[in-house]
């Protein structure tokens, strides 16, 4: 009992507690033992805190309260409940509307500004657009939320208001009315085979809004914009391969991107995926950019609290719009060659973003291409484009390799090719594999050819990562004879085209590096029937005279197990000879290895 005796003083750690201080002898107190802190007694007084204010002072708190929440009441809970509303304000950004007065404003504004150096303003059309901190408009606005409960002068801006009319730029478009559609059944058929075909691959539209959208435009005929009347002729462009409905559209072109909406940035979407189709893709590179800009000024590129929207159907749809474009715009960046017009994705979406899919695209495949997107812009950036001024490593190089390994296997399985699956995913899953491996090809092709061209004197790493495009172009060519059987190779996108000559190059090279071997034969034998459905091209034709003089070749000359066996003397020193001339042939064209003058005849 003496030990828990309490000590006429406690200690300071103790008292600032307000707990016991048990102090045996002279030894440290027990909680200041326990918590490992020097047991410190000063024996000074303790004042409590005393907050003081005069009845004046109340009442001119209470009168300023009151004038600005009038409803408010001034005891503890009211007071408590009003300072939550407050945190709810700053918590929820919200975009800026010409239609509103600056105090209504304010709270969301100030948010905004103070995170970024950019705000959503309405424009003349009244559609709200990313401005950055250098537009006289953000600038204007951002005085304005600063000197609301400002004493300073500059408290005169406030009247200004905050309509901007006179300093904005562009005009307003006039709708337009849907007139000289095709009926109903004719349009049905084409978009049914866009949305399968096209829009399972390459993100283009919500099939849901536009089948909405689309019944007003034929039960009433009503007014419709630009852009969204351009969109109808496209996709029945598409889907019909018609010239007329490009025609229509092209004429629509202008003022669509004078619009500079949501739906503008499909237009162009469109318009580029059809005049790949038409062998000018110089101008669908171009148009892409046009894209791009018009999509930052929407804001698109920005977290979803900058949108404005409250529908969170819409606002995936923005992101799944964002990043599909994203994608598409790398894919043709390495195609063509060009530097990519869009900075690295840092933060990439997951697969919450894709709540709602459409039928032919499972969950999780907009997130997966648009990781697809960084990761052949770090190809096309080391490897073919000198971003980095330097010749890549083989460290930098075993790295991209894993990258391409990662993303694949953090894949679920149901998006994997090899496993089955609903038939109306097939095609989107397909790509999938087909974007794995053609990656794969892409950074280890020069391998193989440096293998062949060595024989068995290549190092031990060119081996192995010829084995890696060996690999990637067996399982390639798996998929593509796979979606020939079944019918789902496309004349509607060209990057079904752009995939198979991609593989046919590597298939070419493992035909006279592997001579002798039946197995590759008879690869190149049913891969021909692809390239012969291939609509007549300086590329294709090309292509499918090399294929079929190697194939000739090989059956002709297959007597030694290894091609280089024989080199210098025999027919396997001609077969080599006249595979190079071949090779040399389908490589030294006019545009260079260039894939996007290909077309399809269709099953």
């Amino acid at each position: 009992m003496e030990s828990r005796r309490r000590p006429a003083v406690s200690c300071e750690t103790c008292r600032s507690r307000k707990v016991k201080c048990i102090k045996p002898n002279l030894e440290p107190c027990q909680r200041c033992q326990r918590l490992g802190k020097e047991c410190v007694t000063t024996g000074e007084k303790y004042e409590r805190p005393y907050y003081h204010t005069s009845k004046e002072k109340y009442e001119l708190i209470a009168k300023v309260i009151r004038h600005f929440v009038p409803s408010a009441s001034l005891d503890t809970e009211g007071l408590r409940q009003i300072i939550a509303t407050f945190d709810q304000h700053s918590q929820t950004p919200g975009p800026s509307s010409a239609g509103k007065t600056v105090d209504e404003d304010a709270p969301s504004l100030r948010h905004v500004l103070d995170e970024d150096d950019g705000a959503m303003l309405d424009d003349v059309m009244n559609t709200l657009r990313y401005e950055s901190g250098s537009s006289c408009a953000v600038f204007h606005q951002k005085i304005c939320s600063s000197v609301l409960t400002s004493r300073s002068r500059l408290s005169s801006v406030k009247t200004m208001g905050l309509r901007r009319e006179g300093i904005q730029d562009g005009q307003i478009v006039e709708p337009v009315r849907a007139s000289e559609l095709p009926k109903r059944a004719i349009f049905e058929a084409a978009a049914s085979r866009f949305f399968t075909e096209v829009n399972s691959v390459i993100f283009v539209m919500s099939e849901d809004l536009f089948q909405y959208r689309l019944d007003d435009i034929y039960n009433t005929r009503q007014n419709c914009s630009n852009s969204f009347l351009a969109m109808i002729y496209l996709v029945l462009a598409l889907g019909e391969r018609s010239e007329v409905y490009f025609k229509a559209a092209s004429s629509l072109f202008d003022k669509s991107i004078e619009e500079g909406s949501e739906e503008s940035v499909q237009v162009v979407m469109l318009t580029v995926l059809y005049r790949q189709n038409r062998n000018q893709r110089n101008l669908a590179w171009i148009l892409l950019g046009t894209g791009i800009r018009i999509a930052q000024s929407l804001g698109l590129h920005l977290t979803d609290k900058f949108q404005g929207e409250h529908s969170a159907y819409r606002v995936q749809c923005k992101r799944r719009l964002w990043y599909s474009l994203y994608e598409l715009e790398q894919l043709l960046a390495c195609a063509k060659g060009k530097p990519s017009g869009i900075s690295e994705i840092s933060l990439l979406p997951g697969r919450d973003m894709e709540v709602c899919t459409s039928p032919f695209t499972p969950l999780g495949y907009g997130a997966a291409t648009a990781a697809f997107g960084t990761i052949i812009r770090r190809i096309c950036g080391h490897m073919y484009l000198g971003t980095e001024n330097q010749i890549p490593t083989e460290t930098t190089i075993s790295a991209l390799i894993n990258q391409v390994e990662v993303w694949w296997n953090a894949l679920p399985d149901y998006l994997r090719y090899a496993n089955l699956s609903p038939p109306s995913y097939s095609r989107a899953i397909s790509y999938l594999g087909l974007r794995y491996n053609y990656a794969l090809m892409l950074i280890t092709r020069r391998y193989l050819l440096q293998s062949l061209l060595s024989g068995h004197d290549c190092a031990p790493e060119v081996a192995s990562r010829t084995e890696v495009c060996e690999r990637a172009s067996d399982r390639s060519t798996t998929i593509l004879l796979g979606m020939a059987e079944k019918n789902m190779i496309s004349d509607l996108i060209w990057f079904d085209a752009y995939f198979i000559l991609c593989n046919s190059i590597i298939l070419y090279l493992q035909g006279v590096r592997h001579a002798s071997s039946s197995t590759h034969q008879k690869q190149i034998r049913d891969y021909i029937p692809i390239l012969k459905s291939m609509r007549r091209s300086l590329l294709s034709e090309c292509a499918l005279k090399s294929m079929e003089a190697l194939l000739a070749d090989l059956e002709n000359n297959s007597t030694s197990e290894d091609p280089f066996t024989g080199f210098g003397c025999g027919p396997i020193e001609a077969l080599v000879e006249t595979a190079e001339d071949n090779l040399m042939s389908f490589l030294d064209l006019q545009d260079g290895l260039d894939y996007s003058d290909v077309f399809f005849t269709g099953p």
